[in-house]
């Protein structure tokens, strides 16, 4: 079941607000296929389960390499729907997940920068939600 967020004051939903609107600014998705929803669903279990463990983060890490190989916007998409239904210590764990898609990116040969780019335009978002 998907985690929802903690109310904060009224300043803070305001930022809040603003964060997921930028979220939610990417365009318009196409509906997944069949194939795409189950690969989605796995991913999101793993991402569900996160609990800080350098286990848990590394072996979501490779589940999210593994479906970014087939496709990158499915990924990428399950992760961001995850940020924006987290609580800030499940945020926390979610940015620790992108710390290590990240290296690992960068450190296969030849290093891929396009989920590098992606999560470093959410980031900020991230920190803003999880901080609050």
């Amino acid at each position: 079941l998907p985690q929802t967020r903690r109310e904060g004051s009224a300043g803070e939903r305001g930022t809040t607000e603003e964060a997921e609107a930028a979220l939610d600014a990417a365009p318009e998705e196409a509906p997944l296929s069949v194939a795409h929803q189950a690969a989605c669903a796995d991913l999101i279990g793993r991402l569900e389960r996160l609990d800080g463990s350098k286990e848990r983060i590394e072996g979501a890490s490779i589940a999210f390499l593994q479906v970014a190989r087939e496709d990158a916007e499915l990924a990428l998409r399950c992760w961001r729907d995850q940020v924006m239904v987290s609580v800030p210590d499940h945020g926390l764990w979610l940015l620790y997940l992108a710390n290590d898609v990240m290296q690992k990116s960068l450190s296969a040969s030849p290093p891929d920068r396009t989920l590098v780019g992606f999560f470093w335009r959410h980031i900020p978002v991230l920190v803003q939600l999880t901080c609050r």
